[in-house]
């Protein structure tokens, strides 16, 4: 009886062959699962760094207005004016004194 019981337990079990079928088949499906898995986080990579990037844009295009509207506010000839004076010490000269100081710097007598 023990010969007839070893042949139905063999049948049974599965075979070396059919062994490597089922072993490749797994192999494949988690190559084939690790592949879209990384894929997926390589994709929510890039969205997160491009999300990143416009809103680095958003940012700079508003200081870049703000800058744009001071150089503009900054290049008024009033405020050049007030800056000179108060950060410069600078005073406005007088039609009489630019004519003195011109009549000097050319030699002439003014008068």
């Amino acid at each position: 009886m023990r010969s007839s019981e070893r042949r139905e337990r063999k049948a049974k079990t599965p075979t070396g062959s059919s062994m490597r079928v089922l072993v490749a088949g797994v192999v494949i499906l988690v190559s084939v699962t690790t592949a879209f898995v990384s894929s997926k986080v390589a994709l929510a990579d890039i969205a997160r760094r491009t999300s990143a990037a416009r809103v680095r844009i958003e940012s700079l295009s508003e200081e870049r207005s703000r800058l744009t509207a001071a150089a503009v506010m900054k290049s008024k000839p009033g405020t050049i004016m007030r800056i000179a004076q108060k950060h410069l010490g600078m005073i406005k000269a007088t039609d009489r004194e630019r004519e003195e100081s011109n009549l000097a710097r050319t030699g002439g007598t003014g008068g």
